[in-house]
């Protein structure tokens, strides 16, 4: 008795133009689904279940009557023998309405007969997706017939189309791995590679002389997949018949010019999804030159192999990774809980070479939130994380070394790589060191990060030589203007007791677990893998906010940062407006009573861009970025004219939409220091003066913005204008000179 109560669904189809009826099969209970298909009759059987939990499974009956038919593969199952299971998708990712099951069986049967239509009537459709899926279609045809079992290969190569390959022995043993239970192949350039360490190659023996492995490029193939080896005799065969002439030529001169009891190839063919393979062994009592017609095999067996390919490029696209960071070289400083993570995450995402430094052991109170495993216990943290990672990723070269960030003042040695990433929470060593990196012109950029205690946060800052920010941009006290020694990015106040202790100095630390060094590990990598990409260009901050429980019950003070924050996770510029290395230092200053507006020079020449010099020169309009107090403002930069403004030789009408964007995301990246304040825009008179249009529109922006001062530009032919609006009155401002 099954609990699913099916009655409901038979009653549902009875009007419907499929035929669904209860049935057995071997005994089983199954439901069935009739319809034609170009007058022909498909039945499909629906194992019953207890619940339905997915769409449902339906396999195809009278699977051999069908003939070859892409995405349905013959059932394993002895219970079903017999039948052809159908992959119309993945049917668990499907969301049902377990509700009204009905739903899900008329939605299950509608795809499986979509799919058989589309294979039954399209012929070419149906070559081209046994194609597309010739590896699954290859090794379930032989392996569901087979009693005995086969040869298992891991193959490492270069997808040359030809190359002769070394082999090795299973490794012996009943604590060896999965890895180490096949027989392993690979390219001759492999053999001093981490894929030689990856697959255990200076522990194994190798094959007897007597067998040869090759790897051989093939063009064409028969979708008539063998079952037995007297059709696996013929379908090779005719594989070699369509080899091209270069193909036929490797064949000659190296493989017949050797004398072996075995050949083991590995095959490659083009197909719709990528490259497929499949593996053939060629067995003969004596030493003989290799076979390539059926005659020759005559005296030999011949059988496939289990084939497992580590093919770089697929496996790193599968993953997610990408295969052009292959060539990225990263400097990696620090590989404690947020270093030896950002290595792991590195690793994954493709990057062919790691340098990791760190002076520091690996020890037991480490564990808990840490990347290594209690192997390493006492060990050089950057050797054994970088073993670890190798052993993990095969075509990743990681090297450790003992060595501090300071140590690394060396330009021949920067400038080796693409990037370098610094976790090692170190302020002081950090600025000290992108002194040395600026002052010696070295370019490569480096991603410094740490993590706060308690949880309650996370940063990371990308310093790109050249680009507008810097590290010294996230040391600006946005209060005073000065650059300070405690981060301006940073959640807590600076100068509070946050480290702790449990055996006096040699065991003190900064509590915090291993989700809070994992996630500052992904927001790094992430930075640091979107400029590897050249996704990002500048100079960039990106943090993550916490709870703030922990640290109020620990009695800790929140820096105004925390609580304004709301751009978790996401990248912004590093630039602060206030750095003296970054923002212009050259201002004209522009003055009336006691307050002052400085527009950096760089932004006069901006505005003066603007200029309605020709006749046909249209109005241009934008509003003013800055910040500032009671009587002293900047005017850090200006939003330019928009596609979406309208513009003519002497009207304009700003896009608000537009133009607030940018000044929220000005707003956003300062932290709140950065904000509206004025508009400005071009006449065409030399010596340019408000119109009555201009004043009543700058009184409204006036009434509308009372908790700050407001300025308003005018761009002339030969002069720039600065007016403000004070009791309601618009007053001039008088150029007071240069301030450097």
């Amino acid at each position: 008795m099954h609990k699913f109560d099916y009655s409901k669904i038979y009653e549902y189809f009875l009007d419907s133009e499929y035929d669904v009826e209860p049935c057995e099969f071997k005994g089983l209970d199954f439901l069935r689904v009739s319809f034609e298909i170009n007058g022909i009759v498909v039945s499909l059987l629906h194992r019953c279940v207890a619940e339905i939990t997915s769409l449902p499974h339906f396999f195809l009956e009278n699977y051999e009557k069908s003939g070859r038919l892409a995405h349905v593969l013959l059932s394993r199952d002895p219970d079903l023998k017999g039948l052809g299971s159908i992959c119309v998708n993945n049917l668990d990712s499907v969301s049902i309405n377990y509700e009204c099951p009905e739903l899900a069986f008329e939605e299950s049967i509608r795809r499986h007969q979509d799919l058989l239509t589309k294979l039954l009537t399209d012929s070419e459709f149906n070559e081209s997706e046994l194609l597309r899926e010739f590896s699954t279609n290859w090794q379930n045809t032989w392996l569901s017939e087979q009693s005995t079992k086969v040869e298992s290969l891991i193959c490492a190569c270069d997808l040359k189309d030809f190359d002769i390959l070394e082999i090795f022995r299973p490794l012996a043993g009943a604590n060896v791995n999965p890895l180490g239970l096949s027989y392993v192949a690979v390219s001759r350039q492999y053999l001093n590679s981490n894929i030689s360490n990856y697959l255990s190659l200076p522990v194994r023996s190798k094959a007897p002389e007597y067998i040869s492995a090759f790897y051989m490029s093939v063009k064409q193939i028969s979708l008539g997949f063998p079952s037995n080896e007297i059709e696996l005799k013929h379908w090779i065969c005719e594989v070699f018949e369509l080899l091209d002439s270069d193909a036929r030529s490797e064949i000659e001169s190296i493989l017949k010019s050797r004398r072996s009891k075995q050949f083991w190839g590995v095959f490659g063919i083009e197909t719709p999804s990528g490259v497929s393979y499949f593996g053939i062994r060629f067995c003969c009592n004596s030493k003989k030159s290799f076979p390539d017609n059926f005659e020759k095999l005559a005296n030999w067996s011949v059988e496939p192999i289990f084939l497992t390919m580590l093919n770089k490029e697929e496996l790193l696209f599968r993953g997610g990774a990408d295969n052009t960071l292959s060539r990225k070289k990263v400097l990696l400083v620090g590989c404690g809980s947020v270093g030896s993570e950002v290595a792991d995450k590195l690793g994954a995402a493709g990057v062919g070479l790691l340098s990791i430094v760190d002076p520091d052991y690996y020890s037991p109170s480490n564990i808990y939130r840490h990347f290594l495993d209690s192997r390493w216990l006492f060990e050089h943290k950057s050797l054994a994380v970088s073993y670890q990672l190798m052993s993990k990723y095969p075509w990743l070269e990681a090297r450790g070394y003992g060595q501090s960030l300071l140590d690394l003042r060396d330009q021949d040695i920067l400038r080796e790589f693409d990037l370098v990433i610094a976790a090692i929470g170190s302020p002081t060593q950090e600025r000290i060191f992108q002194d040395y990196v600026v002052q010696n012109n070295i370019n490569t950029s480096v991603i410094y990060t740490w993590l706060e205690g308690y949880g309650i946060g996370g940063h990371a800052v990308l310093d790109v030589p050249g680009s507008k920010g810097c590290l010294k941009c996230a040391y600006v006290d946005p209060e005073s203007g000065r650059r300070g020694l405690a981060s301006n990015l940073n959640f807590l106040v600076s100068d509070q007791d946050v480290v702790k202790n449990f055996a006096g100095c040699g065991e003190m630390f900064i509590p915090y677990g291993h989700l809070s060094s994992s996630q500052t590990a992904l927001v790094a990598t992430d930075l640091a893998l979107k400029y590897l990409r050249g996704k990002q260009t500048e100079s960039a901050k990106v943090s993550w906010k916490g709870y703030d429980d922990d640290a109020i019950d620990q009695g800790l003070k929140l820096s105004r940062r925390y609580s304004s924050f709301d751009k978790n996770l996401k990248i912004q510029s590093l630039c602060h407006p206030m750095c003296d290395v970054c923002s212009d230092q050259r201002y004209v200053v522009y003055g009336n009573h006691d307050l002052k507006l400085r527009i950096p020079a760089s932004v006069v020449e901006e505005l003066t861009s603007y200029r309605q010099d020709g006749s046909d020169d249209v109005e241009s309009a934008g509003l003013l970025v800055g910040y500032g107090n009671d009587s002293i403002y900047t005017l850090y930069e200006i939003t330019y004219p928009q596609e979406s403004d309208i513009r003519d030789r002497a009207y304009f009408k700003l896009d608000p939409t537009s133009h607030q964007k940018i000044i929220d995301e000005c707003f956003s990246c300062s932290d709140g220091l950065l904000g509206y304040i004025g508009t400005w825009h071009t006449h065409p008179q030399a010596v340019p003066s408000p119109s009555n249009l201009d004043l009543k529109d700058w009184l409204a922006h006036e009434s509308e913005n009372q908790d700050r001062q407001l300025f308003f530009i005018i761009v002339g032919k030969d002069e720039v204008k600065v007016f403000g609006i004070i009791d309601r009155e618009p007053i001039e401002f008088a150029v007071l000179g240069e301030d450097c």
